[in-house]
Parts: structure tokens; sequence; C-alpha cells
């Protein structure tokens, strides 16, 4: 036979690691045994430890590092400022540092000290370099935050050693910096004194340059407002050249025409026609005033007016004369531009070459002033106090061990080993693919559950049963009488009773399958008990044993005695009535499988097996069908059409998800439903899913719940 595959719900369910976390407070409240024994474990290894672990004492020294002393300034030679972090970095660095670390093994011999080293004085020889790391795995030190304060911790085997090791290197720490801090100095002043011989050579020489300078052009300098002067003067008679030579111009253009030619202004400027201009003015001006004293024929005016035709001839003969005179002028006044822009060159050479001396001397002057002045700065600093570390607190005695942690390892213990045992726990639970809870079986198959049967040793045993080699694997020890069980496996069968009751009329749910998806999960157990609890409410069941390949319910009702029964029946080799047997429980009745038949599917493919049940369902009220596993053989899916309610067992804890829904999906395809699951030898588990059996010596059995059948038991 084939199944159909599983959907995509099914698939996502039966994942091993899909846990909620209902299935994780469960997991950690069943498997509470596995982190109690590991917390256990936890405990006794840190207990162990912390006796064998050697102890480590520990002592510190309070180092303080001051602002540094800018005593004078010298920005060039001071230390940087401690207070910043880099600053404070550095001194970390430097206290762990190898120059220190050899300084202290030395000054204090630490290579022969048997005390440090923990051996015999015989034994005490080591090397100033192992020792030197030794103390720096034994050293921590730790600036105090927002200070700038240092903890030097310092941790040994031997208290003493540690407070002796602790100041020897705040010591050598404090005698080191002073050192490093002249050392620094010393370098600075050297490399001034080098410097400061250079510049003053170089300002010898500028001045020697100067000097020289002086006595070869005989001037110690130029003014430089003269040397401003030339160049205006130079400006102007360029600008006078310029006007030349434009008028010049013009005169050529002009011609004759002296009325034009006294418009320009090289004629105007020249100093004849200037002055016979301004006495034409002057004659004219005297005219104006006189004609309006005088008539025009007066003599007087009459020679006014005879002198200002003399003056306007004279101007006329003065301006022809100055057209003349434009021409020379121009060239005197290129030659004389031309004297002065070289006079002009040469002051300008002389004034930035003597400039350029001066500025050297005055430069390499200023630099040996400031030179000499740090240098005395300098050695003025050599002589000041450079220890700016300060100890605060000196190393004490301090006899409580640091290490081990007693506390701090006994809940690392506790902690790693609870969560390793809920690790555990945990795994072991999403790899557990059994069904274990209500919920787990009812969400995976889909199917109600029809009742739990909880897991509980029976009050009384007999050898009669043989149950505990028995098949079902229930419950061990196990009568034929329900009077043999606890009350709370008997409360679960009512549950089921009820459950199958509530799934439809009693006609429809008088013949009731028993089976289960793999062997040995209680199946023939439940279908007893569920038969025996039917017979003592006082219905007329029937119940039997149609498991034709392994029978075991003639072991529970007829103390192992197998007579004639279904594979009779089917066969015609008894009829039904014949293979019904009594039982010792009132209204119980029981028909066994008979004999072994080499081929029980050839039995069950006619209409006798229909037939026997239809046989029966007159007879009786209830017919209880206890069957093969279905993954196992064929034989209950040829049977399950002849009944009307499937109960489907399965194990807690111990049935596969995968066979249980492999079993339904036979059931399935051949043509019937599960009526529902019972889970068997549910365990009285301390997690989520306890209330689906309540414990009768807990809870119900305290008051009496089950009335007259605590007492019966």
């Amino acid at each position: 036979m084939t199944t159909s595959p599983m959907n995509q719900n099914e698939a996502d369910t039966l994942s091993p690691m899909a846990i909620s976390y209902q299935e994780v407070l469960s997991a950690l409240l069943e498997n509470a045994w596995i982190i109690a024994l590991f917390i256990l474990i936890g405990i006794v290894a840190g207990f162990s430890y912390i006796q064998k672990s050697p102890r480590v004492y520990e002592s510190k020294v309070l180092l303080y590092i001051e602002p540094p002393k800018n005593v004078v300034n010298i920005q060039e030679v001071t230390q940087e400022d401690s207070r910043s972090y880099e600053a404070m970095q550095n001194m970390l660095q430097l206290i762990r540092s190898k120059p220190l670390l050899l300084r202290v093994a030395q000054t204090a011999n630490l290579g022969k000290d048997a005390a440090f080293l923990m051996v015999p004085e015989e034994q005490a020889n080591l090397k100033n370099e192992d020792v030197a790391e030794r103390v720096r795995g034994a050293i921590n030190p730790v600036q105090r935050k927002g200070t700038t304060m240092i903890d030097l911790h310092v941790a040994h085997g031997d208290p003493h050693v540690a407070q002796r090791l602790a100041n020897t290197i705040a010591r050598e720490f404090m005698e080191m910096n002073i050192g490093r801090r002249l050392e620094t100095t010393d370098v600075a002043y050297k490399f001034l004194f080098k410097e400061l011989e250079k510049v003053r050579q170089d300002l010898q020489g500028s001045e020697l340059a100067l000097q020289s300078f002086k006595e070869k052009n005989g001037v110690p300098a130029l003014d430089s407002e003269e040397l401003k002067g030339v160049n205006m003067e130079l400006g102007k008679i360029r600008q006078r050249r310029h006007l030349l030579e434009s008028d010049l111009d013009q005169i050529k253009k002009i011609g004759e025409d002296t009325t034009r030619l006294l418009g320009l202004e090289s004629i105007q400027l020249d100093p004849t026609v200037d002055a016979l201009q301004k006495s034409i003015a002057r004659q004219n001006e005297m005219i104006s005033i006189a004609t309006q004293r005088i008539t025009e024929q007066h003599p007087r005016l009459v020679r006014m007016r005879e002198d200002l035709a003399v003056l306007q001839k004279n101007l006329l003969t003065a301006a022809r004369d100055a057209v003349r005179g434009v021409e020379p002028r121009l060239k005197a006044l290129q030659s004389q531009e031309e004297n002065i822009q070289k006079l002009a060159i040469d002051q300008s050479k002389t004034a930035i070459e003597y400039n350029r001396l001066l500025r050297d001397v005055e430069t390499n002057q200023s630099f040996y002033n400031s030179l000499n002045k740090r240098m005395s700065e300098t050695n003025i600093t050599k002589s000041l106090d450079f220890d700016n570390i300060r100890i605060i607190e000196p190393a004490n005695f301090n006899g409580e061990p640091i290490s081990p942690n007693k506390r701090k390892l006994m809940m690392i213990s506790v902690t790693a080993s609870l969560l390793f045992g809920i690790c555990l726990s945990l795994i072991l639970h999403s790899f557990d693919n059994s069904i274990k809870t209500v919920d787990q079986a009812e969400t995976l198959l889909k199917l109600p559950c029809l009742a739990a049967v909880p897991e509980s040793r029976l009050k009384k045993t007999t050898k009669a049963t043989g149950a505990s080699k028995g098949k079902s694997g229930a419950h061990s020890g196990t009568k034929s009488s329900s009077d043999e069980i606890t009350p709370a496996v008997r409360e679960s069968f009512r549950t089921l009773l009820v459950s199958l009751s509530l799934l439809g009329k009693k006609e429809d749910g008088r013949v009731c399958l028993f089976t289960s998806a793999v062997p040995a999960e209680g199946k023939t157990f439940c279908s007893f008990y569920c038969a025996a609890h039917l017979a003592g409410q006082g219905s007329k069941t029937l119940l039997i044993d149609a498991d034709l390949r392994k029978p075991y319910l003639h072991q529970m009702v007829t103390k192992g005695v197998m007579g004639p029964g279904v594979s009779e029946v089917l066969s015609e080799q008894k009829t039904a009535e014949e293979v019904i047997q009594s039982t010792s429980v009132e209204n119980l009745f029981f028909v066994s499988a008979g004999a072994r038949s080499p081929n029980p599917p050839k039995l069950l493919v006619n209409e006798s097996f229909g037939k026997l049940i239809e046989t029966y369902k007159s007879k009786f009220d209830y017919i209880i069908l206890d069957t093969a596993p279905v993954n196992a053989v064929a034989d209950t899916l040829l049977m399950v059409q002849h009944s009307q309610r499937i109960c489907l067992i399965t194990r807690c804890g111990s049935t596969a998800r995968r066979a249980t829904i492999r079993a339904i999906e036979f059931l399935r395809q051949a043509g019937k439903e599960p009526s529902g699951v019972v889970i068997n030898r549910f365990r009285d588990r301390r997690g989520l899913y306890y209330y689906y059996h309540y414990s009768y010596h807990k809870t119900y059995g305290r008051e009496n719940a089950y009335g007259t059948e605590l007492r019966k038991s």
C-alpha cells in the first residue's frame, strides 16, 4: 500500500526543531531532573576547582600625575600635557614597558628572590628578561575615570611579595620618569646650542655683507622719499612729452592756420605766447572800461586800439615761433626723460640690494636673540623639579586573596551548568518525535483526543495474567477484572466512553474498533477495559480478538486458554454462537481470535466477517474489536468498513508521529475516518499539560472523588 504525501502543515509540524514556548516550558519541567543533575555537577566542579586553584593576593598603589610646570615660556622643550587622554595612555604603557620592568627586576634582584619566584632557595636563579615578563603578567595599571590618577594593581601568590613589588614598581617608575624628562631637556639644550652657533655665523656673514655694500656705494642707503620724488618727476616729464608729441601731430595737420594753432596746449604754454595772450586780455579789458567813459573818436581810445592790434600781430608772430620750437622742445624732453629714467633705475637697484642686506641682518639678529632666550630658559628648566608623579597611597598588606573568586566562580559554574542542562533538555525534546501531550495529538493529527489513559502501577499482581511479558505493554500485572486498575485509569475509560457517546447516536456507535499504528501501543489493554466498563454499566458487550496474527486478549480474559474463535467462524468450521465465551465480568462476553491462519487477509476479503459482525449486532448492545496494528499488516484495513467507531491508540512518548500519521492515512484510504485518538500510558508529567490527568493521591483521591471505587481498590 502507498500513502499520499503529507501536506506542508504536517511537514512543518513534524519538524524536530518546531517548538512552541509552551512546549519549551513543558520540556524544562519534564526534564527538570536533567537540569538539577547538571546544576549539581556544576556545583561539585566549581567547588573542586576552587579547592585546587592557587590563592592570588593583590596590592595596590595610587599614583597621581601632576600637570606640567610651565615656569618659563618654553613651548619647544616642555613635556606634553599629562591631563590629556593620550598622555595618560602613554603613562599606562610606560608602566608596562620592558625598560621599567628590567629596572625593577635588577633593583629588587627578583631573579634570585625565592619568595617572588615561589621556588626553593637553591632553584632561585632566573634571568632578568624572564623576570620582567613575569612582572608584566602580575601588574595591571588602571586610570581612574575623569582624573589623572592611576591605580597600580600587583598580584602575586604571596601578599608580602605583592606589597613589596607594588612599591618597588611605583618608585622605579617615578625615577625613570625623572630621568626621561631630564634626558629630553638635555637633548633640547644641545640642539638649541648647535642651532645658536649656526645662526651666529649667519648673522656675522650678513653684517659683513651689509658693511661691504656701504663702503662700495659710498652712502649708507638711499632715502625712499627721494626715490619717490625722482619717480614723480619722471612721470611729469613723460606727461609733457606725450603732450608735445600729440600737438606736433596736430601742427602738421593744421599747417599755417595761426588761429587754430593757438588752440594747441603746447603753443599756449609757450612763455612768449602766454605773456602776449595775457597782455591782449588786459588791453581788451582796458578798452572795454574806456568805451564806457569816452567816445570812439577819443585819441586815448584810438591809441589803445592801435596797441591792441600791435599785440595781436606780435601774438601771431610768437605763435609761429612757438610752432618752430615744438620739435626741439620735444627732443629735449626725450633726452631729459632718458636721463631721469636711468637715474631712477640705478637708484632702485641700489635700494633693493641695500634693503635685502638690511633685512638679512635684522632676521638673523631676531632669530639669534630668540634662540639665545630659549637656551637660557632651557638651562633654567634643567634645574627644576621634574618629578610630576606622586605616590598618594603606598601599597598596604592585603591578606585576603582576590583569586579564586569563590562567589563569581560558583555563579559561573552554576549558570553554565544550568544553561547546559536547559539546552540539553531542549535538544532532547526537539529530537523526540513522539506524541506526549493532548495538544500535540490534536494539533498534529487533526483528530479529537477521546481520552488520555494515565500510566500507573496496579495495586495487585497475579501470576495468572502473564501481563509482564504481554503484548499490550500498558500496565503490568493485570487481571481480567477492572478492579485491578487504579481509579485514575478507570476514570479515563469512563471519559473514553463519554467521548464515544458524544460522537453521535448510540445506533451509530455500537461497533467500535481499537487499533494502533505499531505494535505494543496498548490497544489490547484499552479494548479490554473499555469493554469491561461498558459491561459494568449494564450494557451487553462482546469483546472480539480480531488480531489474527498475534492474539493476546485470551491471556487477559480466559487466563491463556485459546478456544475456537474468529478464524474458525470465517473458515466455516464453527458458527458465530459456538465461539462466544462467558467471562468473569458480568455482561461481558468474549470471542477469541481462534487458531492462527496462514493467510488472514484471505479470510477477510469475503463477506463472512461482515456477516459475523451483523450477527453479533443483533445479540449485543456493543461490539469491541481488538485488531492488529495498521502499519504492520493489512488485516485491520479489511475490517474498518464493518466498524462504526475507530479508536486509534498511540503510546505517550513512544509512538513516532510519522507512524501515527501514516496509520491515519491508511485508514482514510480504506474508506474510514478515525473517530479519534486515545493516548495510552499518559505520564503524570510536571509540565504544562498535567491538567489532563489529576493524580489520585494528590487531588481527587484525598477527597474520595471516585466514590466507592476507592474502597474497592
